[in-house]
């Protein structure tokens, strides 16, 4: 497993806009164990995989579990698309931008990411119950810039 993480290209990761692949979301079952974590329950799934909220048994650490697709983990572009995220995912150090902090394969073969669990309602959510702003509300006003000197040529 190692061997084939260490020898996976750096590069940008790819976030999917839409599923792609059909079918039902293999469920981890309530109480397996992924990595040093107890699987508590299923958060929610998309076009990559399936996210799982885990504790700690003994320190009782809160964690999301990301699951990719078997689909996915048995190509090599899924499975490197899914390290170059995690890869990514820590070069950014910022207070906005979640930890992955473990990585591994399940015997079955997926490929898992363990990350911090940040609970809040997903965005979907927030726009269904009309809860979003839009950006215009959301955003600070902008001072108007004049883009006449850009724009003029210089003599």
């Amino acid at each position: 497993m190692m061997a084939m993480a260490e020898s996976l290209a750096l590069g940008p990761t790819q976030a999917a806009t839409e599923p792609r692949h059909g079918g039902e979301v293999e469920r981890l079952a309530p109480g397996m164990v992924v990595a040093e974590y107890v699987v508590e329950d299923f958060l929610g799934a998309g076009a990559m995989g399936a996210v799982y909220e885990g504790r700690h048994p003994v320190i009782g650490k809160r964690v999301a579990i990301k699951v990719l697709r078997r689909e996915l983990a048995a190509t090599t572009e899924g499975a490197e698309r899914f390290v170059r995220e995690a890869r990514a995912v820590n070069q950014i150090d910022h207070p906005n931008v979640i930890d992955v902090f473990g990585f591994g394969q399940l015997e079955d073969g997926r490929l898992y990411l363990v990350m911090d669990l940040v609970a809040g309602r997903s965005l979907r959510k927030l726009v269904q119950d009309g809860s979003a702003r839009s950006p215009r509300r959301s955003m600070p006003p902008t001072p108007a810039v004049s883009c006449t000197a850009i724009s003029s040529p210089t003599t």
